[in-house]
């Protein structure tokens, strides 16, 4: 099959022999698995898989004067046989893989780096350096290269300060865009948000079962004090929020 790779209906398979062995294949679906497992290929797939941001970040920062240099590739490509640790990956692999991705736009590159902030240290140091060897490869270096660095270099240092300073726990909570509730504390009414929101959603849930059970003249003016209390409370949720944000001073 000149070594590519191919798609079996192993059902429609009567016979499998491992030509550099001679081993006769009993179960062709499991072998072929354990192949894959073990290839180049499989390396490729899972850079994509678990480095997508760090692909989003490099792609960026090396079209971010206009063109990608092949100093700059090489500095990619090496990064990426250190990420998955497989040197058996080769150039044309990895600029095959380059070539199917679109080149982000500020925001997506701004997201990624976000992202990226989250991780450990080491991880974060690995792309930083990765990002100044590419940069150093050039006389001259672009005023988009150069905010795009020092962009990265605002988040990681932002986010090794906060992760001194917080559990992983809280911080995984307290991170902004992150899935779940924010359980920062307000500097000024020391509730937090999601304390607003647990104790004004039962509170709110309690008065509307009430109200279902209001009959006559008194049902209006129940209503009306539910609707009044309800907008108090969001209002005050979306201050603790606002001033939640303003605290931890993290970019988007």
């Amino acid at each position: 099959m000149r070594d590519a790779t191919r798609t079996f209906r192993t059902d429609r398979i009567k016979r499998c022999i491992d030509e550099d062995t001679g081993e006769i294949i009993s179960d062709v679906r499991a072998y072929l698995i354990k192949r894959y497992e073990e290839s180049p290929e499989r390396s490729r797939d899972k850079l994509v898989e678990d480095e997508c941001d760090v692909l989003r970040v490099l792609l960026y920062l090396g079209k971010a004067d206009g063109q990608l240099r092949a100093a700059e590739k090489a500095v990619i490509r090496d990064t990426c046989v250190a990420l998955v640790g497989d040197s058996r990956l080769t150039d044309k692999q990895i600029d095959n893989l380059f070539a199917t991705l679109d080149v982000p736009t500020l925001q997506a590159f701004k997201l990624a780096v976000g992202r990226l902030s989250k991780r450990d240290q080491s991880s974060r140091q690995v792309l930083l350096d990765a990002a100044q060897k590419m940069i150093g490869t050039q006389k001259a270096v672009h005023q988009a290269e150069q905010e795009a660095i020092d962009y990265m270099r605002k988040r990681f240092a932002a986010a090794g300060k906060l992760s001194a300073t917080t559990s992983p726990r809280s911080l995984a909570s307290a991170s902004l865009g992150c899935a779940g509730e924010h359980k920062v504390q307000s500097p000024k009414s020391g509730r937090s948000s999601s304390e607003v929101a647990g104790r004004d959603s039962d509170w709110i849930a309690t008065c509307h079962h009430r109200q279902r059970r209001s009959t006559g003249r008194n049902a209006r003016k129940r209503r009306e004090v539910i609707f009044d209390r309800r907008n108090h409370l969001l209002a005050e949720q979306n201050r603790v929020d606002a001033e939640t944000s303003i605290g931890l001073n993290l970019d988007c």
